[in-house]
């Protein structure tokens, strides 16, 4: 599972839903981007290289606000 933090924030923000999510036998990991510079189609392009690189068959998302946005894009 990928989580994508929303404007103005950092991968950490995103810290305790994942170790939650861990607890629970997830594999996850956080992506971050500069969310005030660059553009969806630059934050998506490196979104999909991180998951790809993570080598799973199926990767989840979860987005927060702006986040959500470049998981759309």
């Amino acid at each position: 599972m990928v989580l994508v933090h929303g404007l103005y924030m950092r991968p950490w923000t995103m810290a305790l839903l994942a170790a939650r999510l861990r607890a629970r036998g997830w594999r996850v990991a956080c992506f971050g981007y500069a969310s005030v510079a660059g553009g969806f189609d630059a934050h998506a392009a490196r979104l999909a290289a991180f998951a790809r690189g993570l080598g799973a068959a199926r990767v989840h998302c979860v987005g927060h606000s702006l986040g959500g946005l470049v998981l759309r894009a």
